[in-house]
């Protein structure tokens, strides 16, 4: 096994030889290239992994919250991240802070990205990672250089869809489930969503093999009546959503 000190380990992708985490740090130094001292891989957000090697991995990268190796600034943390179908982009979720257009910056300027609630990192070979792209989000996804939007809502959980071509997010906004096209990664949009029950927190996203449902979990712990209808799930541990047609998405179980 390796290790580089963190506080928990929020999420693990896997493509290939490498494994991408998603790192709840103690927030006491810089996301830098390094192994020890205050000012190292512990800190930073996304961490990258060789694990080519089963009985020896080793860490290859590391980005912060800002999209950038050495921001100069503590890190936010990562709360998810997932790949794509073919490990060629790596979506990284941090917490909601501040407003939209505040340092989310687009393409040219890594580690200015604090406030985008999504990036996009291109994934390189031997592990290297580039930023590409951030998103504020607030219902929509904003791209600081395009407009803009107003307010900040975090996403807890990002999923891809089977075919790669979306992804699903849980999210704080006033519909709980929401989807992503995630074809072009520079520009994605929401294409979908559905409304479980306002303040339900989703913990967990998986998809089944076929792409027509995908299950989602919550631990809002609520006695409530469990229903199907539209906004009733506040007493759903779990939620069983037909996605086959996402600008129609329908709670089935």
């Amino acid at each position: 096994s390796g290790t580089i000190g963190v506080v928990s380990i929020n999420k693990i992708a896997v493509y290939g030889n490498y494994a991408y985490l998603a790192i709840n740090h103690n927030s006491t130094g810089n996301c830098t290239a390094a192994t020890t001292g205050a000012n190292n891989y512990s800190q930073c957000a996304l961490q990258v992994w060789n694990i080519s090697d089963k009985t020896a991995p080793t860490i290859v990268a590391g980005m912060s919250g800002t999209g950038a190796l050495t921001p100069g600034a503590v890190s936010d943390e990562g709360v998810d991240v997932e790949l794509s179908l073919d490990g060629k982009w790596v979506y990284l979720v941090t917490p909601a802070s501040g407003g939209i257009g505040q340092e989310c910056d687009s393409l040219v300027s890594a580690g200015t990205a604090e406030d985008c609630e999504l990036k996009v990192f291109r994934s390189m070979e031997q592990g290297g990672l580039v930023y590409f792209v951030g998103y504020d989000f607030n219902g929509n996804l904003y791209r600081s250089d395009n407009g803009g939007g107003t307010g900040n809502v975090n996403i807890y959980k990002i999923k891809r869809s089977a075919n790669g071509s979306l992804l699903y997010a849980g999210s704080s906004g006033g519909n709980e489930f929401v989807v992503f096209s995630s074809i072009d990664p520079y520009n994605m949009s929401v294409v979908g969503s559905y409304n479980l029950n306002s303040g339900l927190v989703v913990d967990e996203i998986e998809v089944e093999p076929s792409g027509t449902y995908v299950f989602v979990s919550n631990t809002s712990g609520n006695a409530t009546t469990c229903a199907t209808t539209l906004g009733g799930a506040q007493g759903c541990e779990i939620s069983m959503l037909n996605v086959s047609n996402i600008n129609a998405i329908t709670n089935v179980a």
